[in-house]
């Protein structure tokens, strides 16, 4: 077969195809395209039937090769062929096979083939369609064309009209679906059981693909036939299949499945196969790598029991001792029957539940032996109804109430709150924000009526308030001291502001540090209060009495006297203030701290 160059260039023009656009569509390159126009080369029997495709038309139009009709003939000569192909072909699908055996027995009753193929074909529930070996349609069943949305079902003709890929679906599955057909018509070579997606469907279904060469009398590829099997719900459940196994692959737990008739695994999780340092193949074909792990104690236990169950299979629990060999590990295995044939087990390790268990237990003693009330309130979903569901000891020597008692009710510590905080109290606790999360106040001793101050602390944990109370009542009395200590001291400062001119306290051992000055010395020096609390202007003022000579005379004063220094004076430095006496007294604090207090006077030393 030759192409006709004259009529390749007459309707590659008309139909305005470039080299390069026919080139890109053949994935070879332009200038062979051009060689072939130009007659430099001769294109194969395969290119010439793909430029037909190209160009819509039949292959006489653009070579030497004789036109041949598509008649029911044809198709008839086709059926014949395609039935004895499938007489020898033992992995045929079953449905082609059976499609060919109906074939076979009515072909010699019936005079008209292609009723009986379109018949047949639409009596399928899966599309299928008979091509030439011009790679043309010359016949496809409903179901064909349901599945790329063709309309015009009942009007269509394949031989009026001869139809490729391109009229049926989009231009990238034309494309592949064309050249896998090709390959079939061209080199003899059948597609079985191929999975991808379903050309037409834009990639959503998924199916099984069969693609069979039909041989006519000559031993040679009259056509093919083409099925694709929906497998899109298959495919959706071994991806949902796919995700549960990663991620029971992925779960901290052994999950194992045996067939109970063979006694062999049929699936173990990589946690299982990890935990035993086994790669999966040894578990399944039951090794001596898997073998000699069997011989650990913890597993010849779990064995021993395993086949008590093997006899009637419930759901059991086993937990193996702790013990040197397994490092002190605990396990805890479920195990499941499944329709009598398979045993299903999940076993945890629970080692790290036992030890928190044990830290729980532990802090319950530490709680029992605290001198602070510790206690779990738990309230339902709504929050109205609460429960005590654990007290420690301390309990009994703070309020003299046993633990009892209290997990009566909360209502049993309520009573025992003092009358004048009650209100604050309530507000506080039904406060579920838990801001502020600790509150002061008093309770009265059940049994010595003394009133002890308490600190409350809430935490809210899910639905369990956790509460702890300390008696604080000497700190409390101490507070109450101190702050009366501070009112006498700020109504002292007070009185020292409003009568005395100039008043400060000036700590200078061991650094220089200002400490208070009253609120009419910055009338003295024009400057702000701020700028007085200022060493450099302090360090300005003791000039020319240097600090270490007022520190000596201190020292002296105190092997003298015994005790506090006596007033002495000196001038201010001119630079700062003329005609300004400061009258001071130093003393020595506990702490070794050398403390100048005095005032500033108008005047000059005597």
């Amino acid at each position: 077969m030759k192409l006709n160059r004259k009529q390749f260039e007459f309707i590659r023009k008309k139909l305005r195809w470039s080299f390069s656009s026919i080139a890109k569509e053949l994935n070879i390159n332009r200038k062979t395209v051009s060689n072939w126009e130009k007659g430099v080369t001769e294109p194969s029997d395969k290119r010439i039937l793909e430029l037909a495709n190209i160009f819509g038309v039949s292959v006489d139009k653009i070579s030497d090769a004789e036109k041949k009709k598509s008649t029911e003939v044809d198709i008839e000569k086709a059926t014949k062929s395609w039935m004895s192909l499938f007489k020898e072909k033992e992995d045929a699908k079953k449905d082609v096979h059976y499609i060919s055996q109906i074939l076979d027995s009515l072909h010699n009753k019936l005079n008209n083939a292609s009723v009986v193929m379109y018949g047949i074909l639409n009596s399928l529930n899966f599309p299928t369609y008979i091509k030439n070996k011009e790679n043309r349609y010359i016949m496809v069943n409903k179901e064909f064309l349901l599945n790329v949305s063709y309309h015009d079902i009942d009007e269509i003709n394949f031989f009026s009209k001869p139809k490729n890929d391109y009229n049926f679906f989009s231009k990238k599955e034309a494309k592949e679906n064309l050249i896998e057909d090709w390959d079939v018509i061209i080199n003899n070579k059948p597609v079985i059981d191929k999975e991808r997606n379903i050309p037409g469907t834009r990639k959503k279904k998924w199916g099984i693909i069969n693609k069979i060469p039909i041989i006519d009398n000559n031993s040679e590829v009259a056509g093919l036939i083409g099925i694709f099997v929906d497998i899109t719900d298959r495919k959706k459940e071994e991806h949902k299949r796919e995700i549960l196994e990663k991620i029971i692959n992925h779960i901290h737990l052994f999950v194992w499945m045996e067939n109970t008739e063979t006694e062999e695994f049929v699936f173990v999780n990589d946690f299982f196969a990890k935990f035993f340092k086994l790669n999966k193949f040894d578990i399944y074909s039951k090794s001596k790598k898997w073998l000699e792990t069997l011989n650990t104690s913890f597993l010849k236990r779990r064995y021993n029991f395993y086949e008590k169950i093997k006899k009637k299979p419930t759901q059991q629990i086993i937990i193996s001792e702790e013990n040197k060999e397994e490092n002190g590990r605990t396990f805890r295995e479920t195990i499941f029957s499944l329709e009598k044939k398979y045993l299903l087990g999940t076993c945890l390790d629970i080692t790290e539940k036992q030890e928190l268990e044990k830290i729980k237990n532990n802090l319950i003693e530490l709680n029992d032996i605290s001198e602070e009330i510790v206690a779990l309130v738990e309230f339902d979903e709504s929050f109205t109804k609460r429960k005590t569901v654990y007290v420690n000891n301390a309990i009994e020597k703070m309020t003299g109430l046993k633990k009892e008692q209290y997990t009566q009710g909360d209502f049993v510590w309520r009573s025992l709150i003092y009358e004048d905080d009650k209100d604050k109290f309530f507000d506080w606790y039904n406060n579920l924000t838990l801001s502020p999360k600790e509150l002061a106040y008093r309770i009265v001793h059940a049994k010595n009526k003394n009133i002890i101050w308490v600190n409350h602390k809430k935490y809210k944990i899910g639905n369990v308030v956790y509460s702890n109370i300390k008696d604080v009542t000497e700190y409390k009395k101490l507070e109450i001291k101190n702050n009366t200590q501070i009112k006498y001291c700020n109504m002292l400062l007070n009185h020292l502001d409003d009568n005395i001119r100039g008043f400060f306290i000036i700590e200078i051992n061991p650094n220089l540090k200002v400490i208070y000055v009253s609120d009419n010395c910055p009338e003295l020096f024009n400057i702000s209060k701020e700028y007085l609390y200022r060493y450099k202007f302090w360090s300005k003022i003791l000039k020319p009495i240097n600090p270490k000579e007022i520190i000596k005379d201190i020292k002296q004063n105190i092997q003298k006297y015994e005790s506090n220094t006596e007033r002495s004076e000196f001038s201010v430095n001119r630079k700062v203030r003329e005609n300004l006496i400061c009258n001071y007294k130093a003393t020595v604090q506990e702490n070794n701290k050398y403390i100048i207090t005095g005032f500033f006077k108008k005047g000059s030393i005597k």
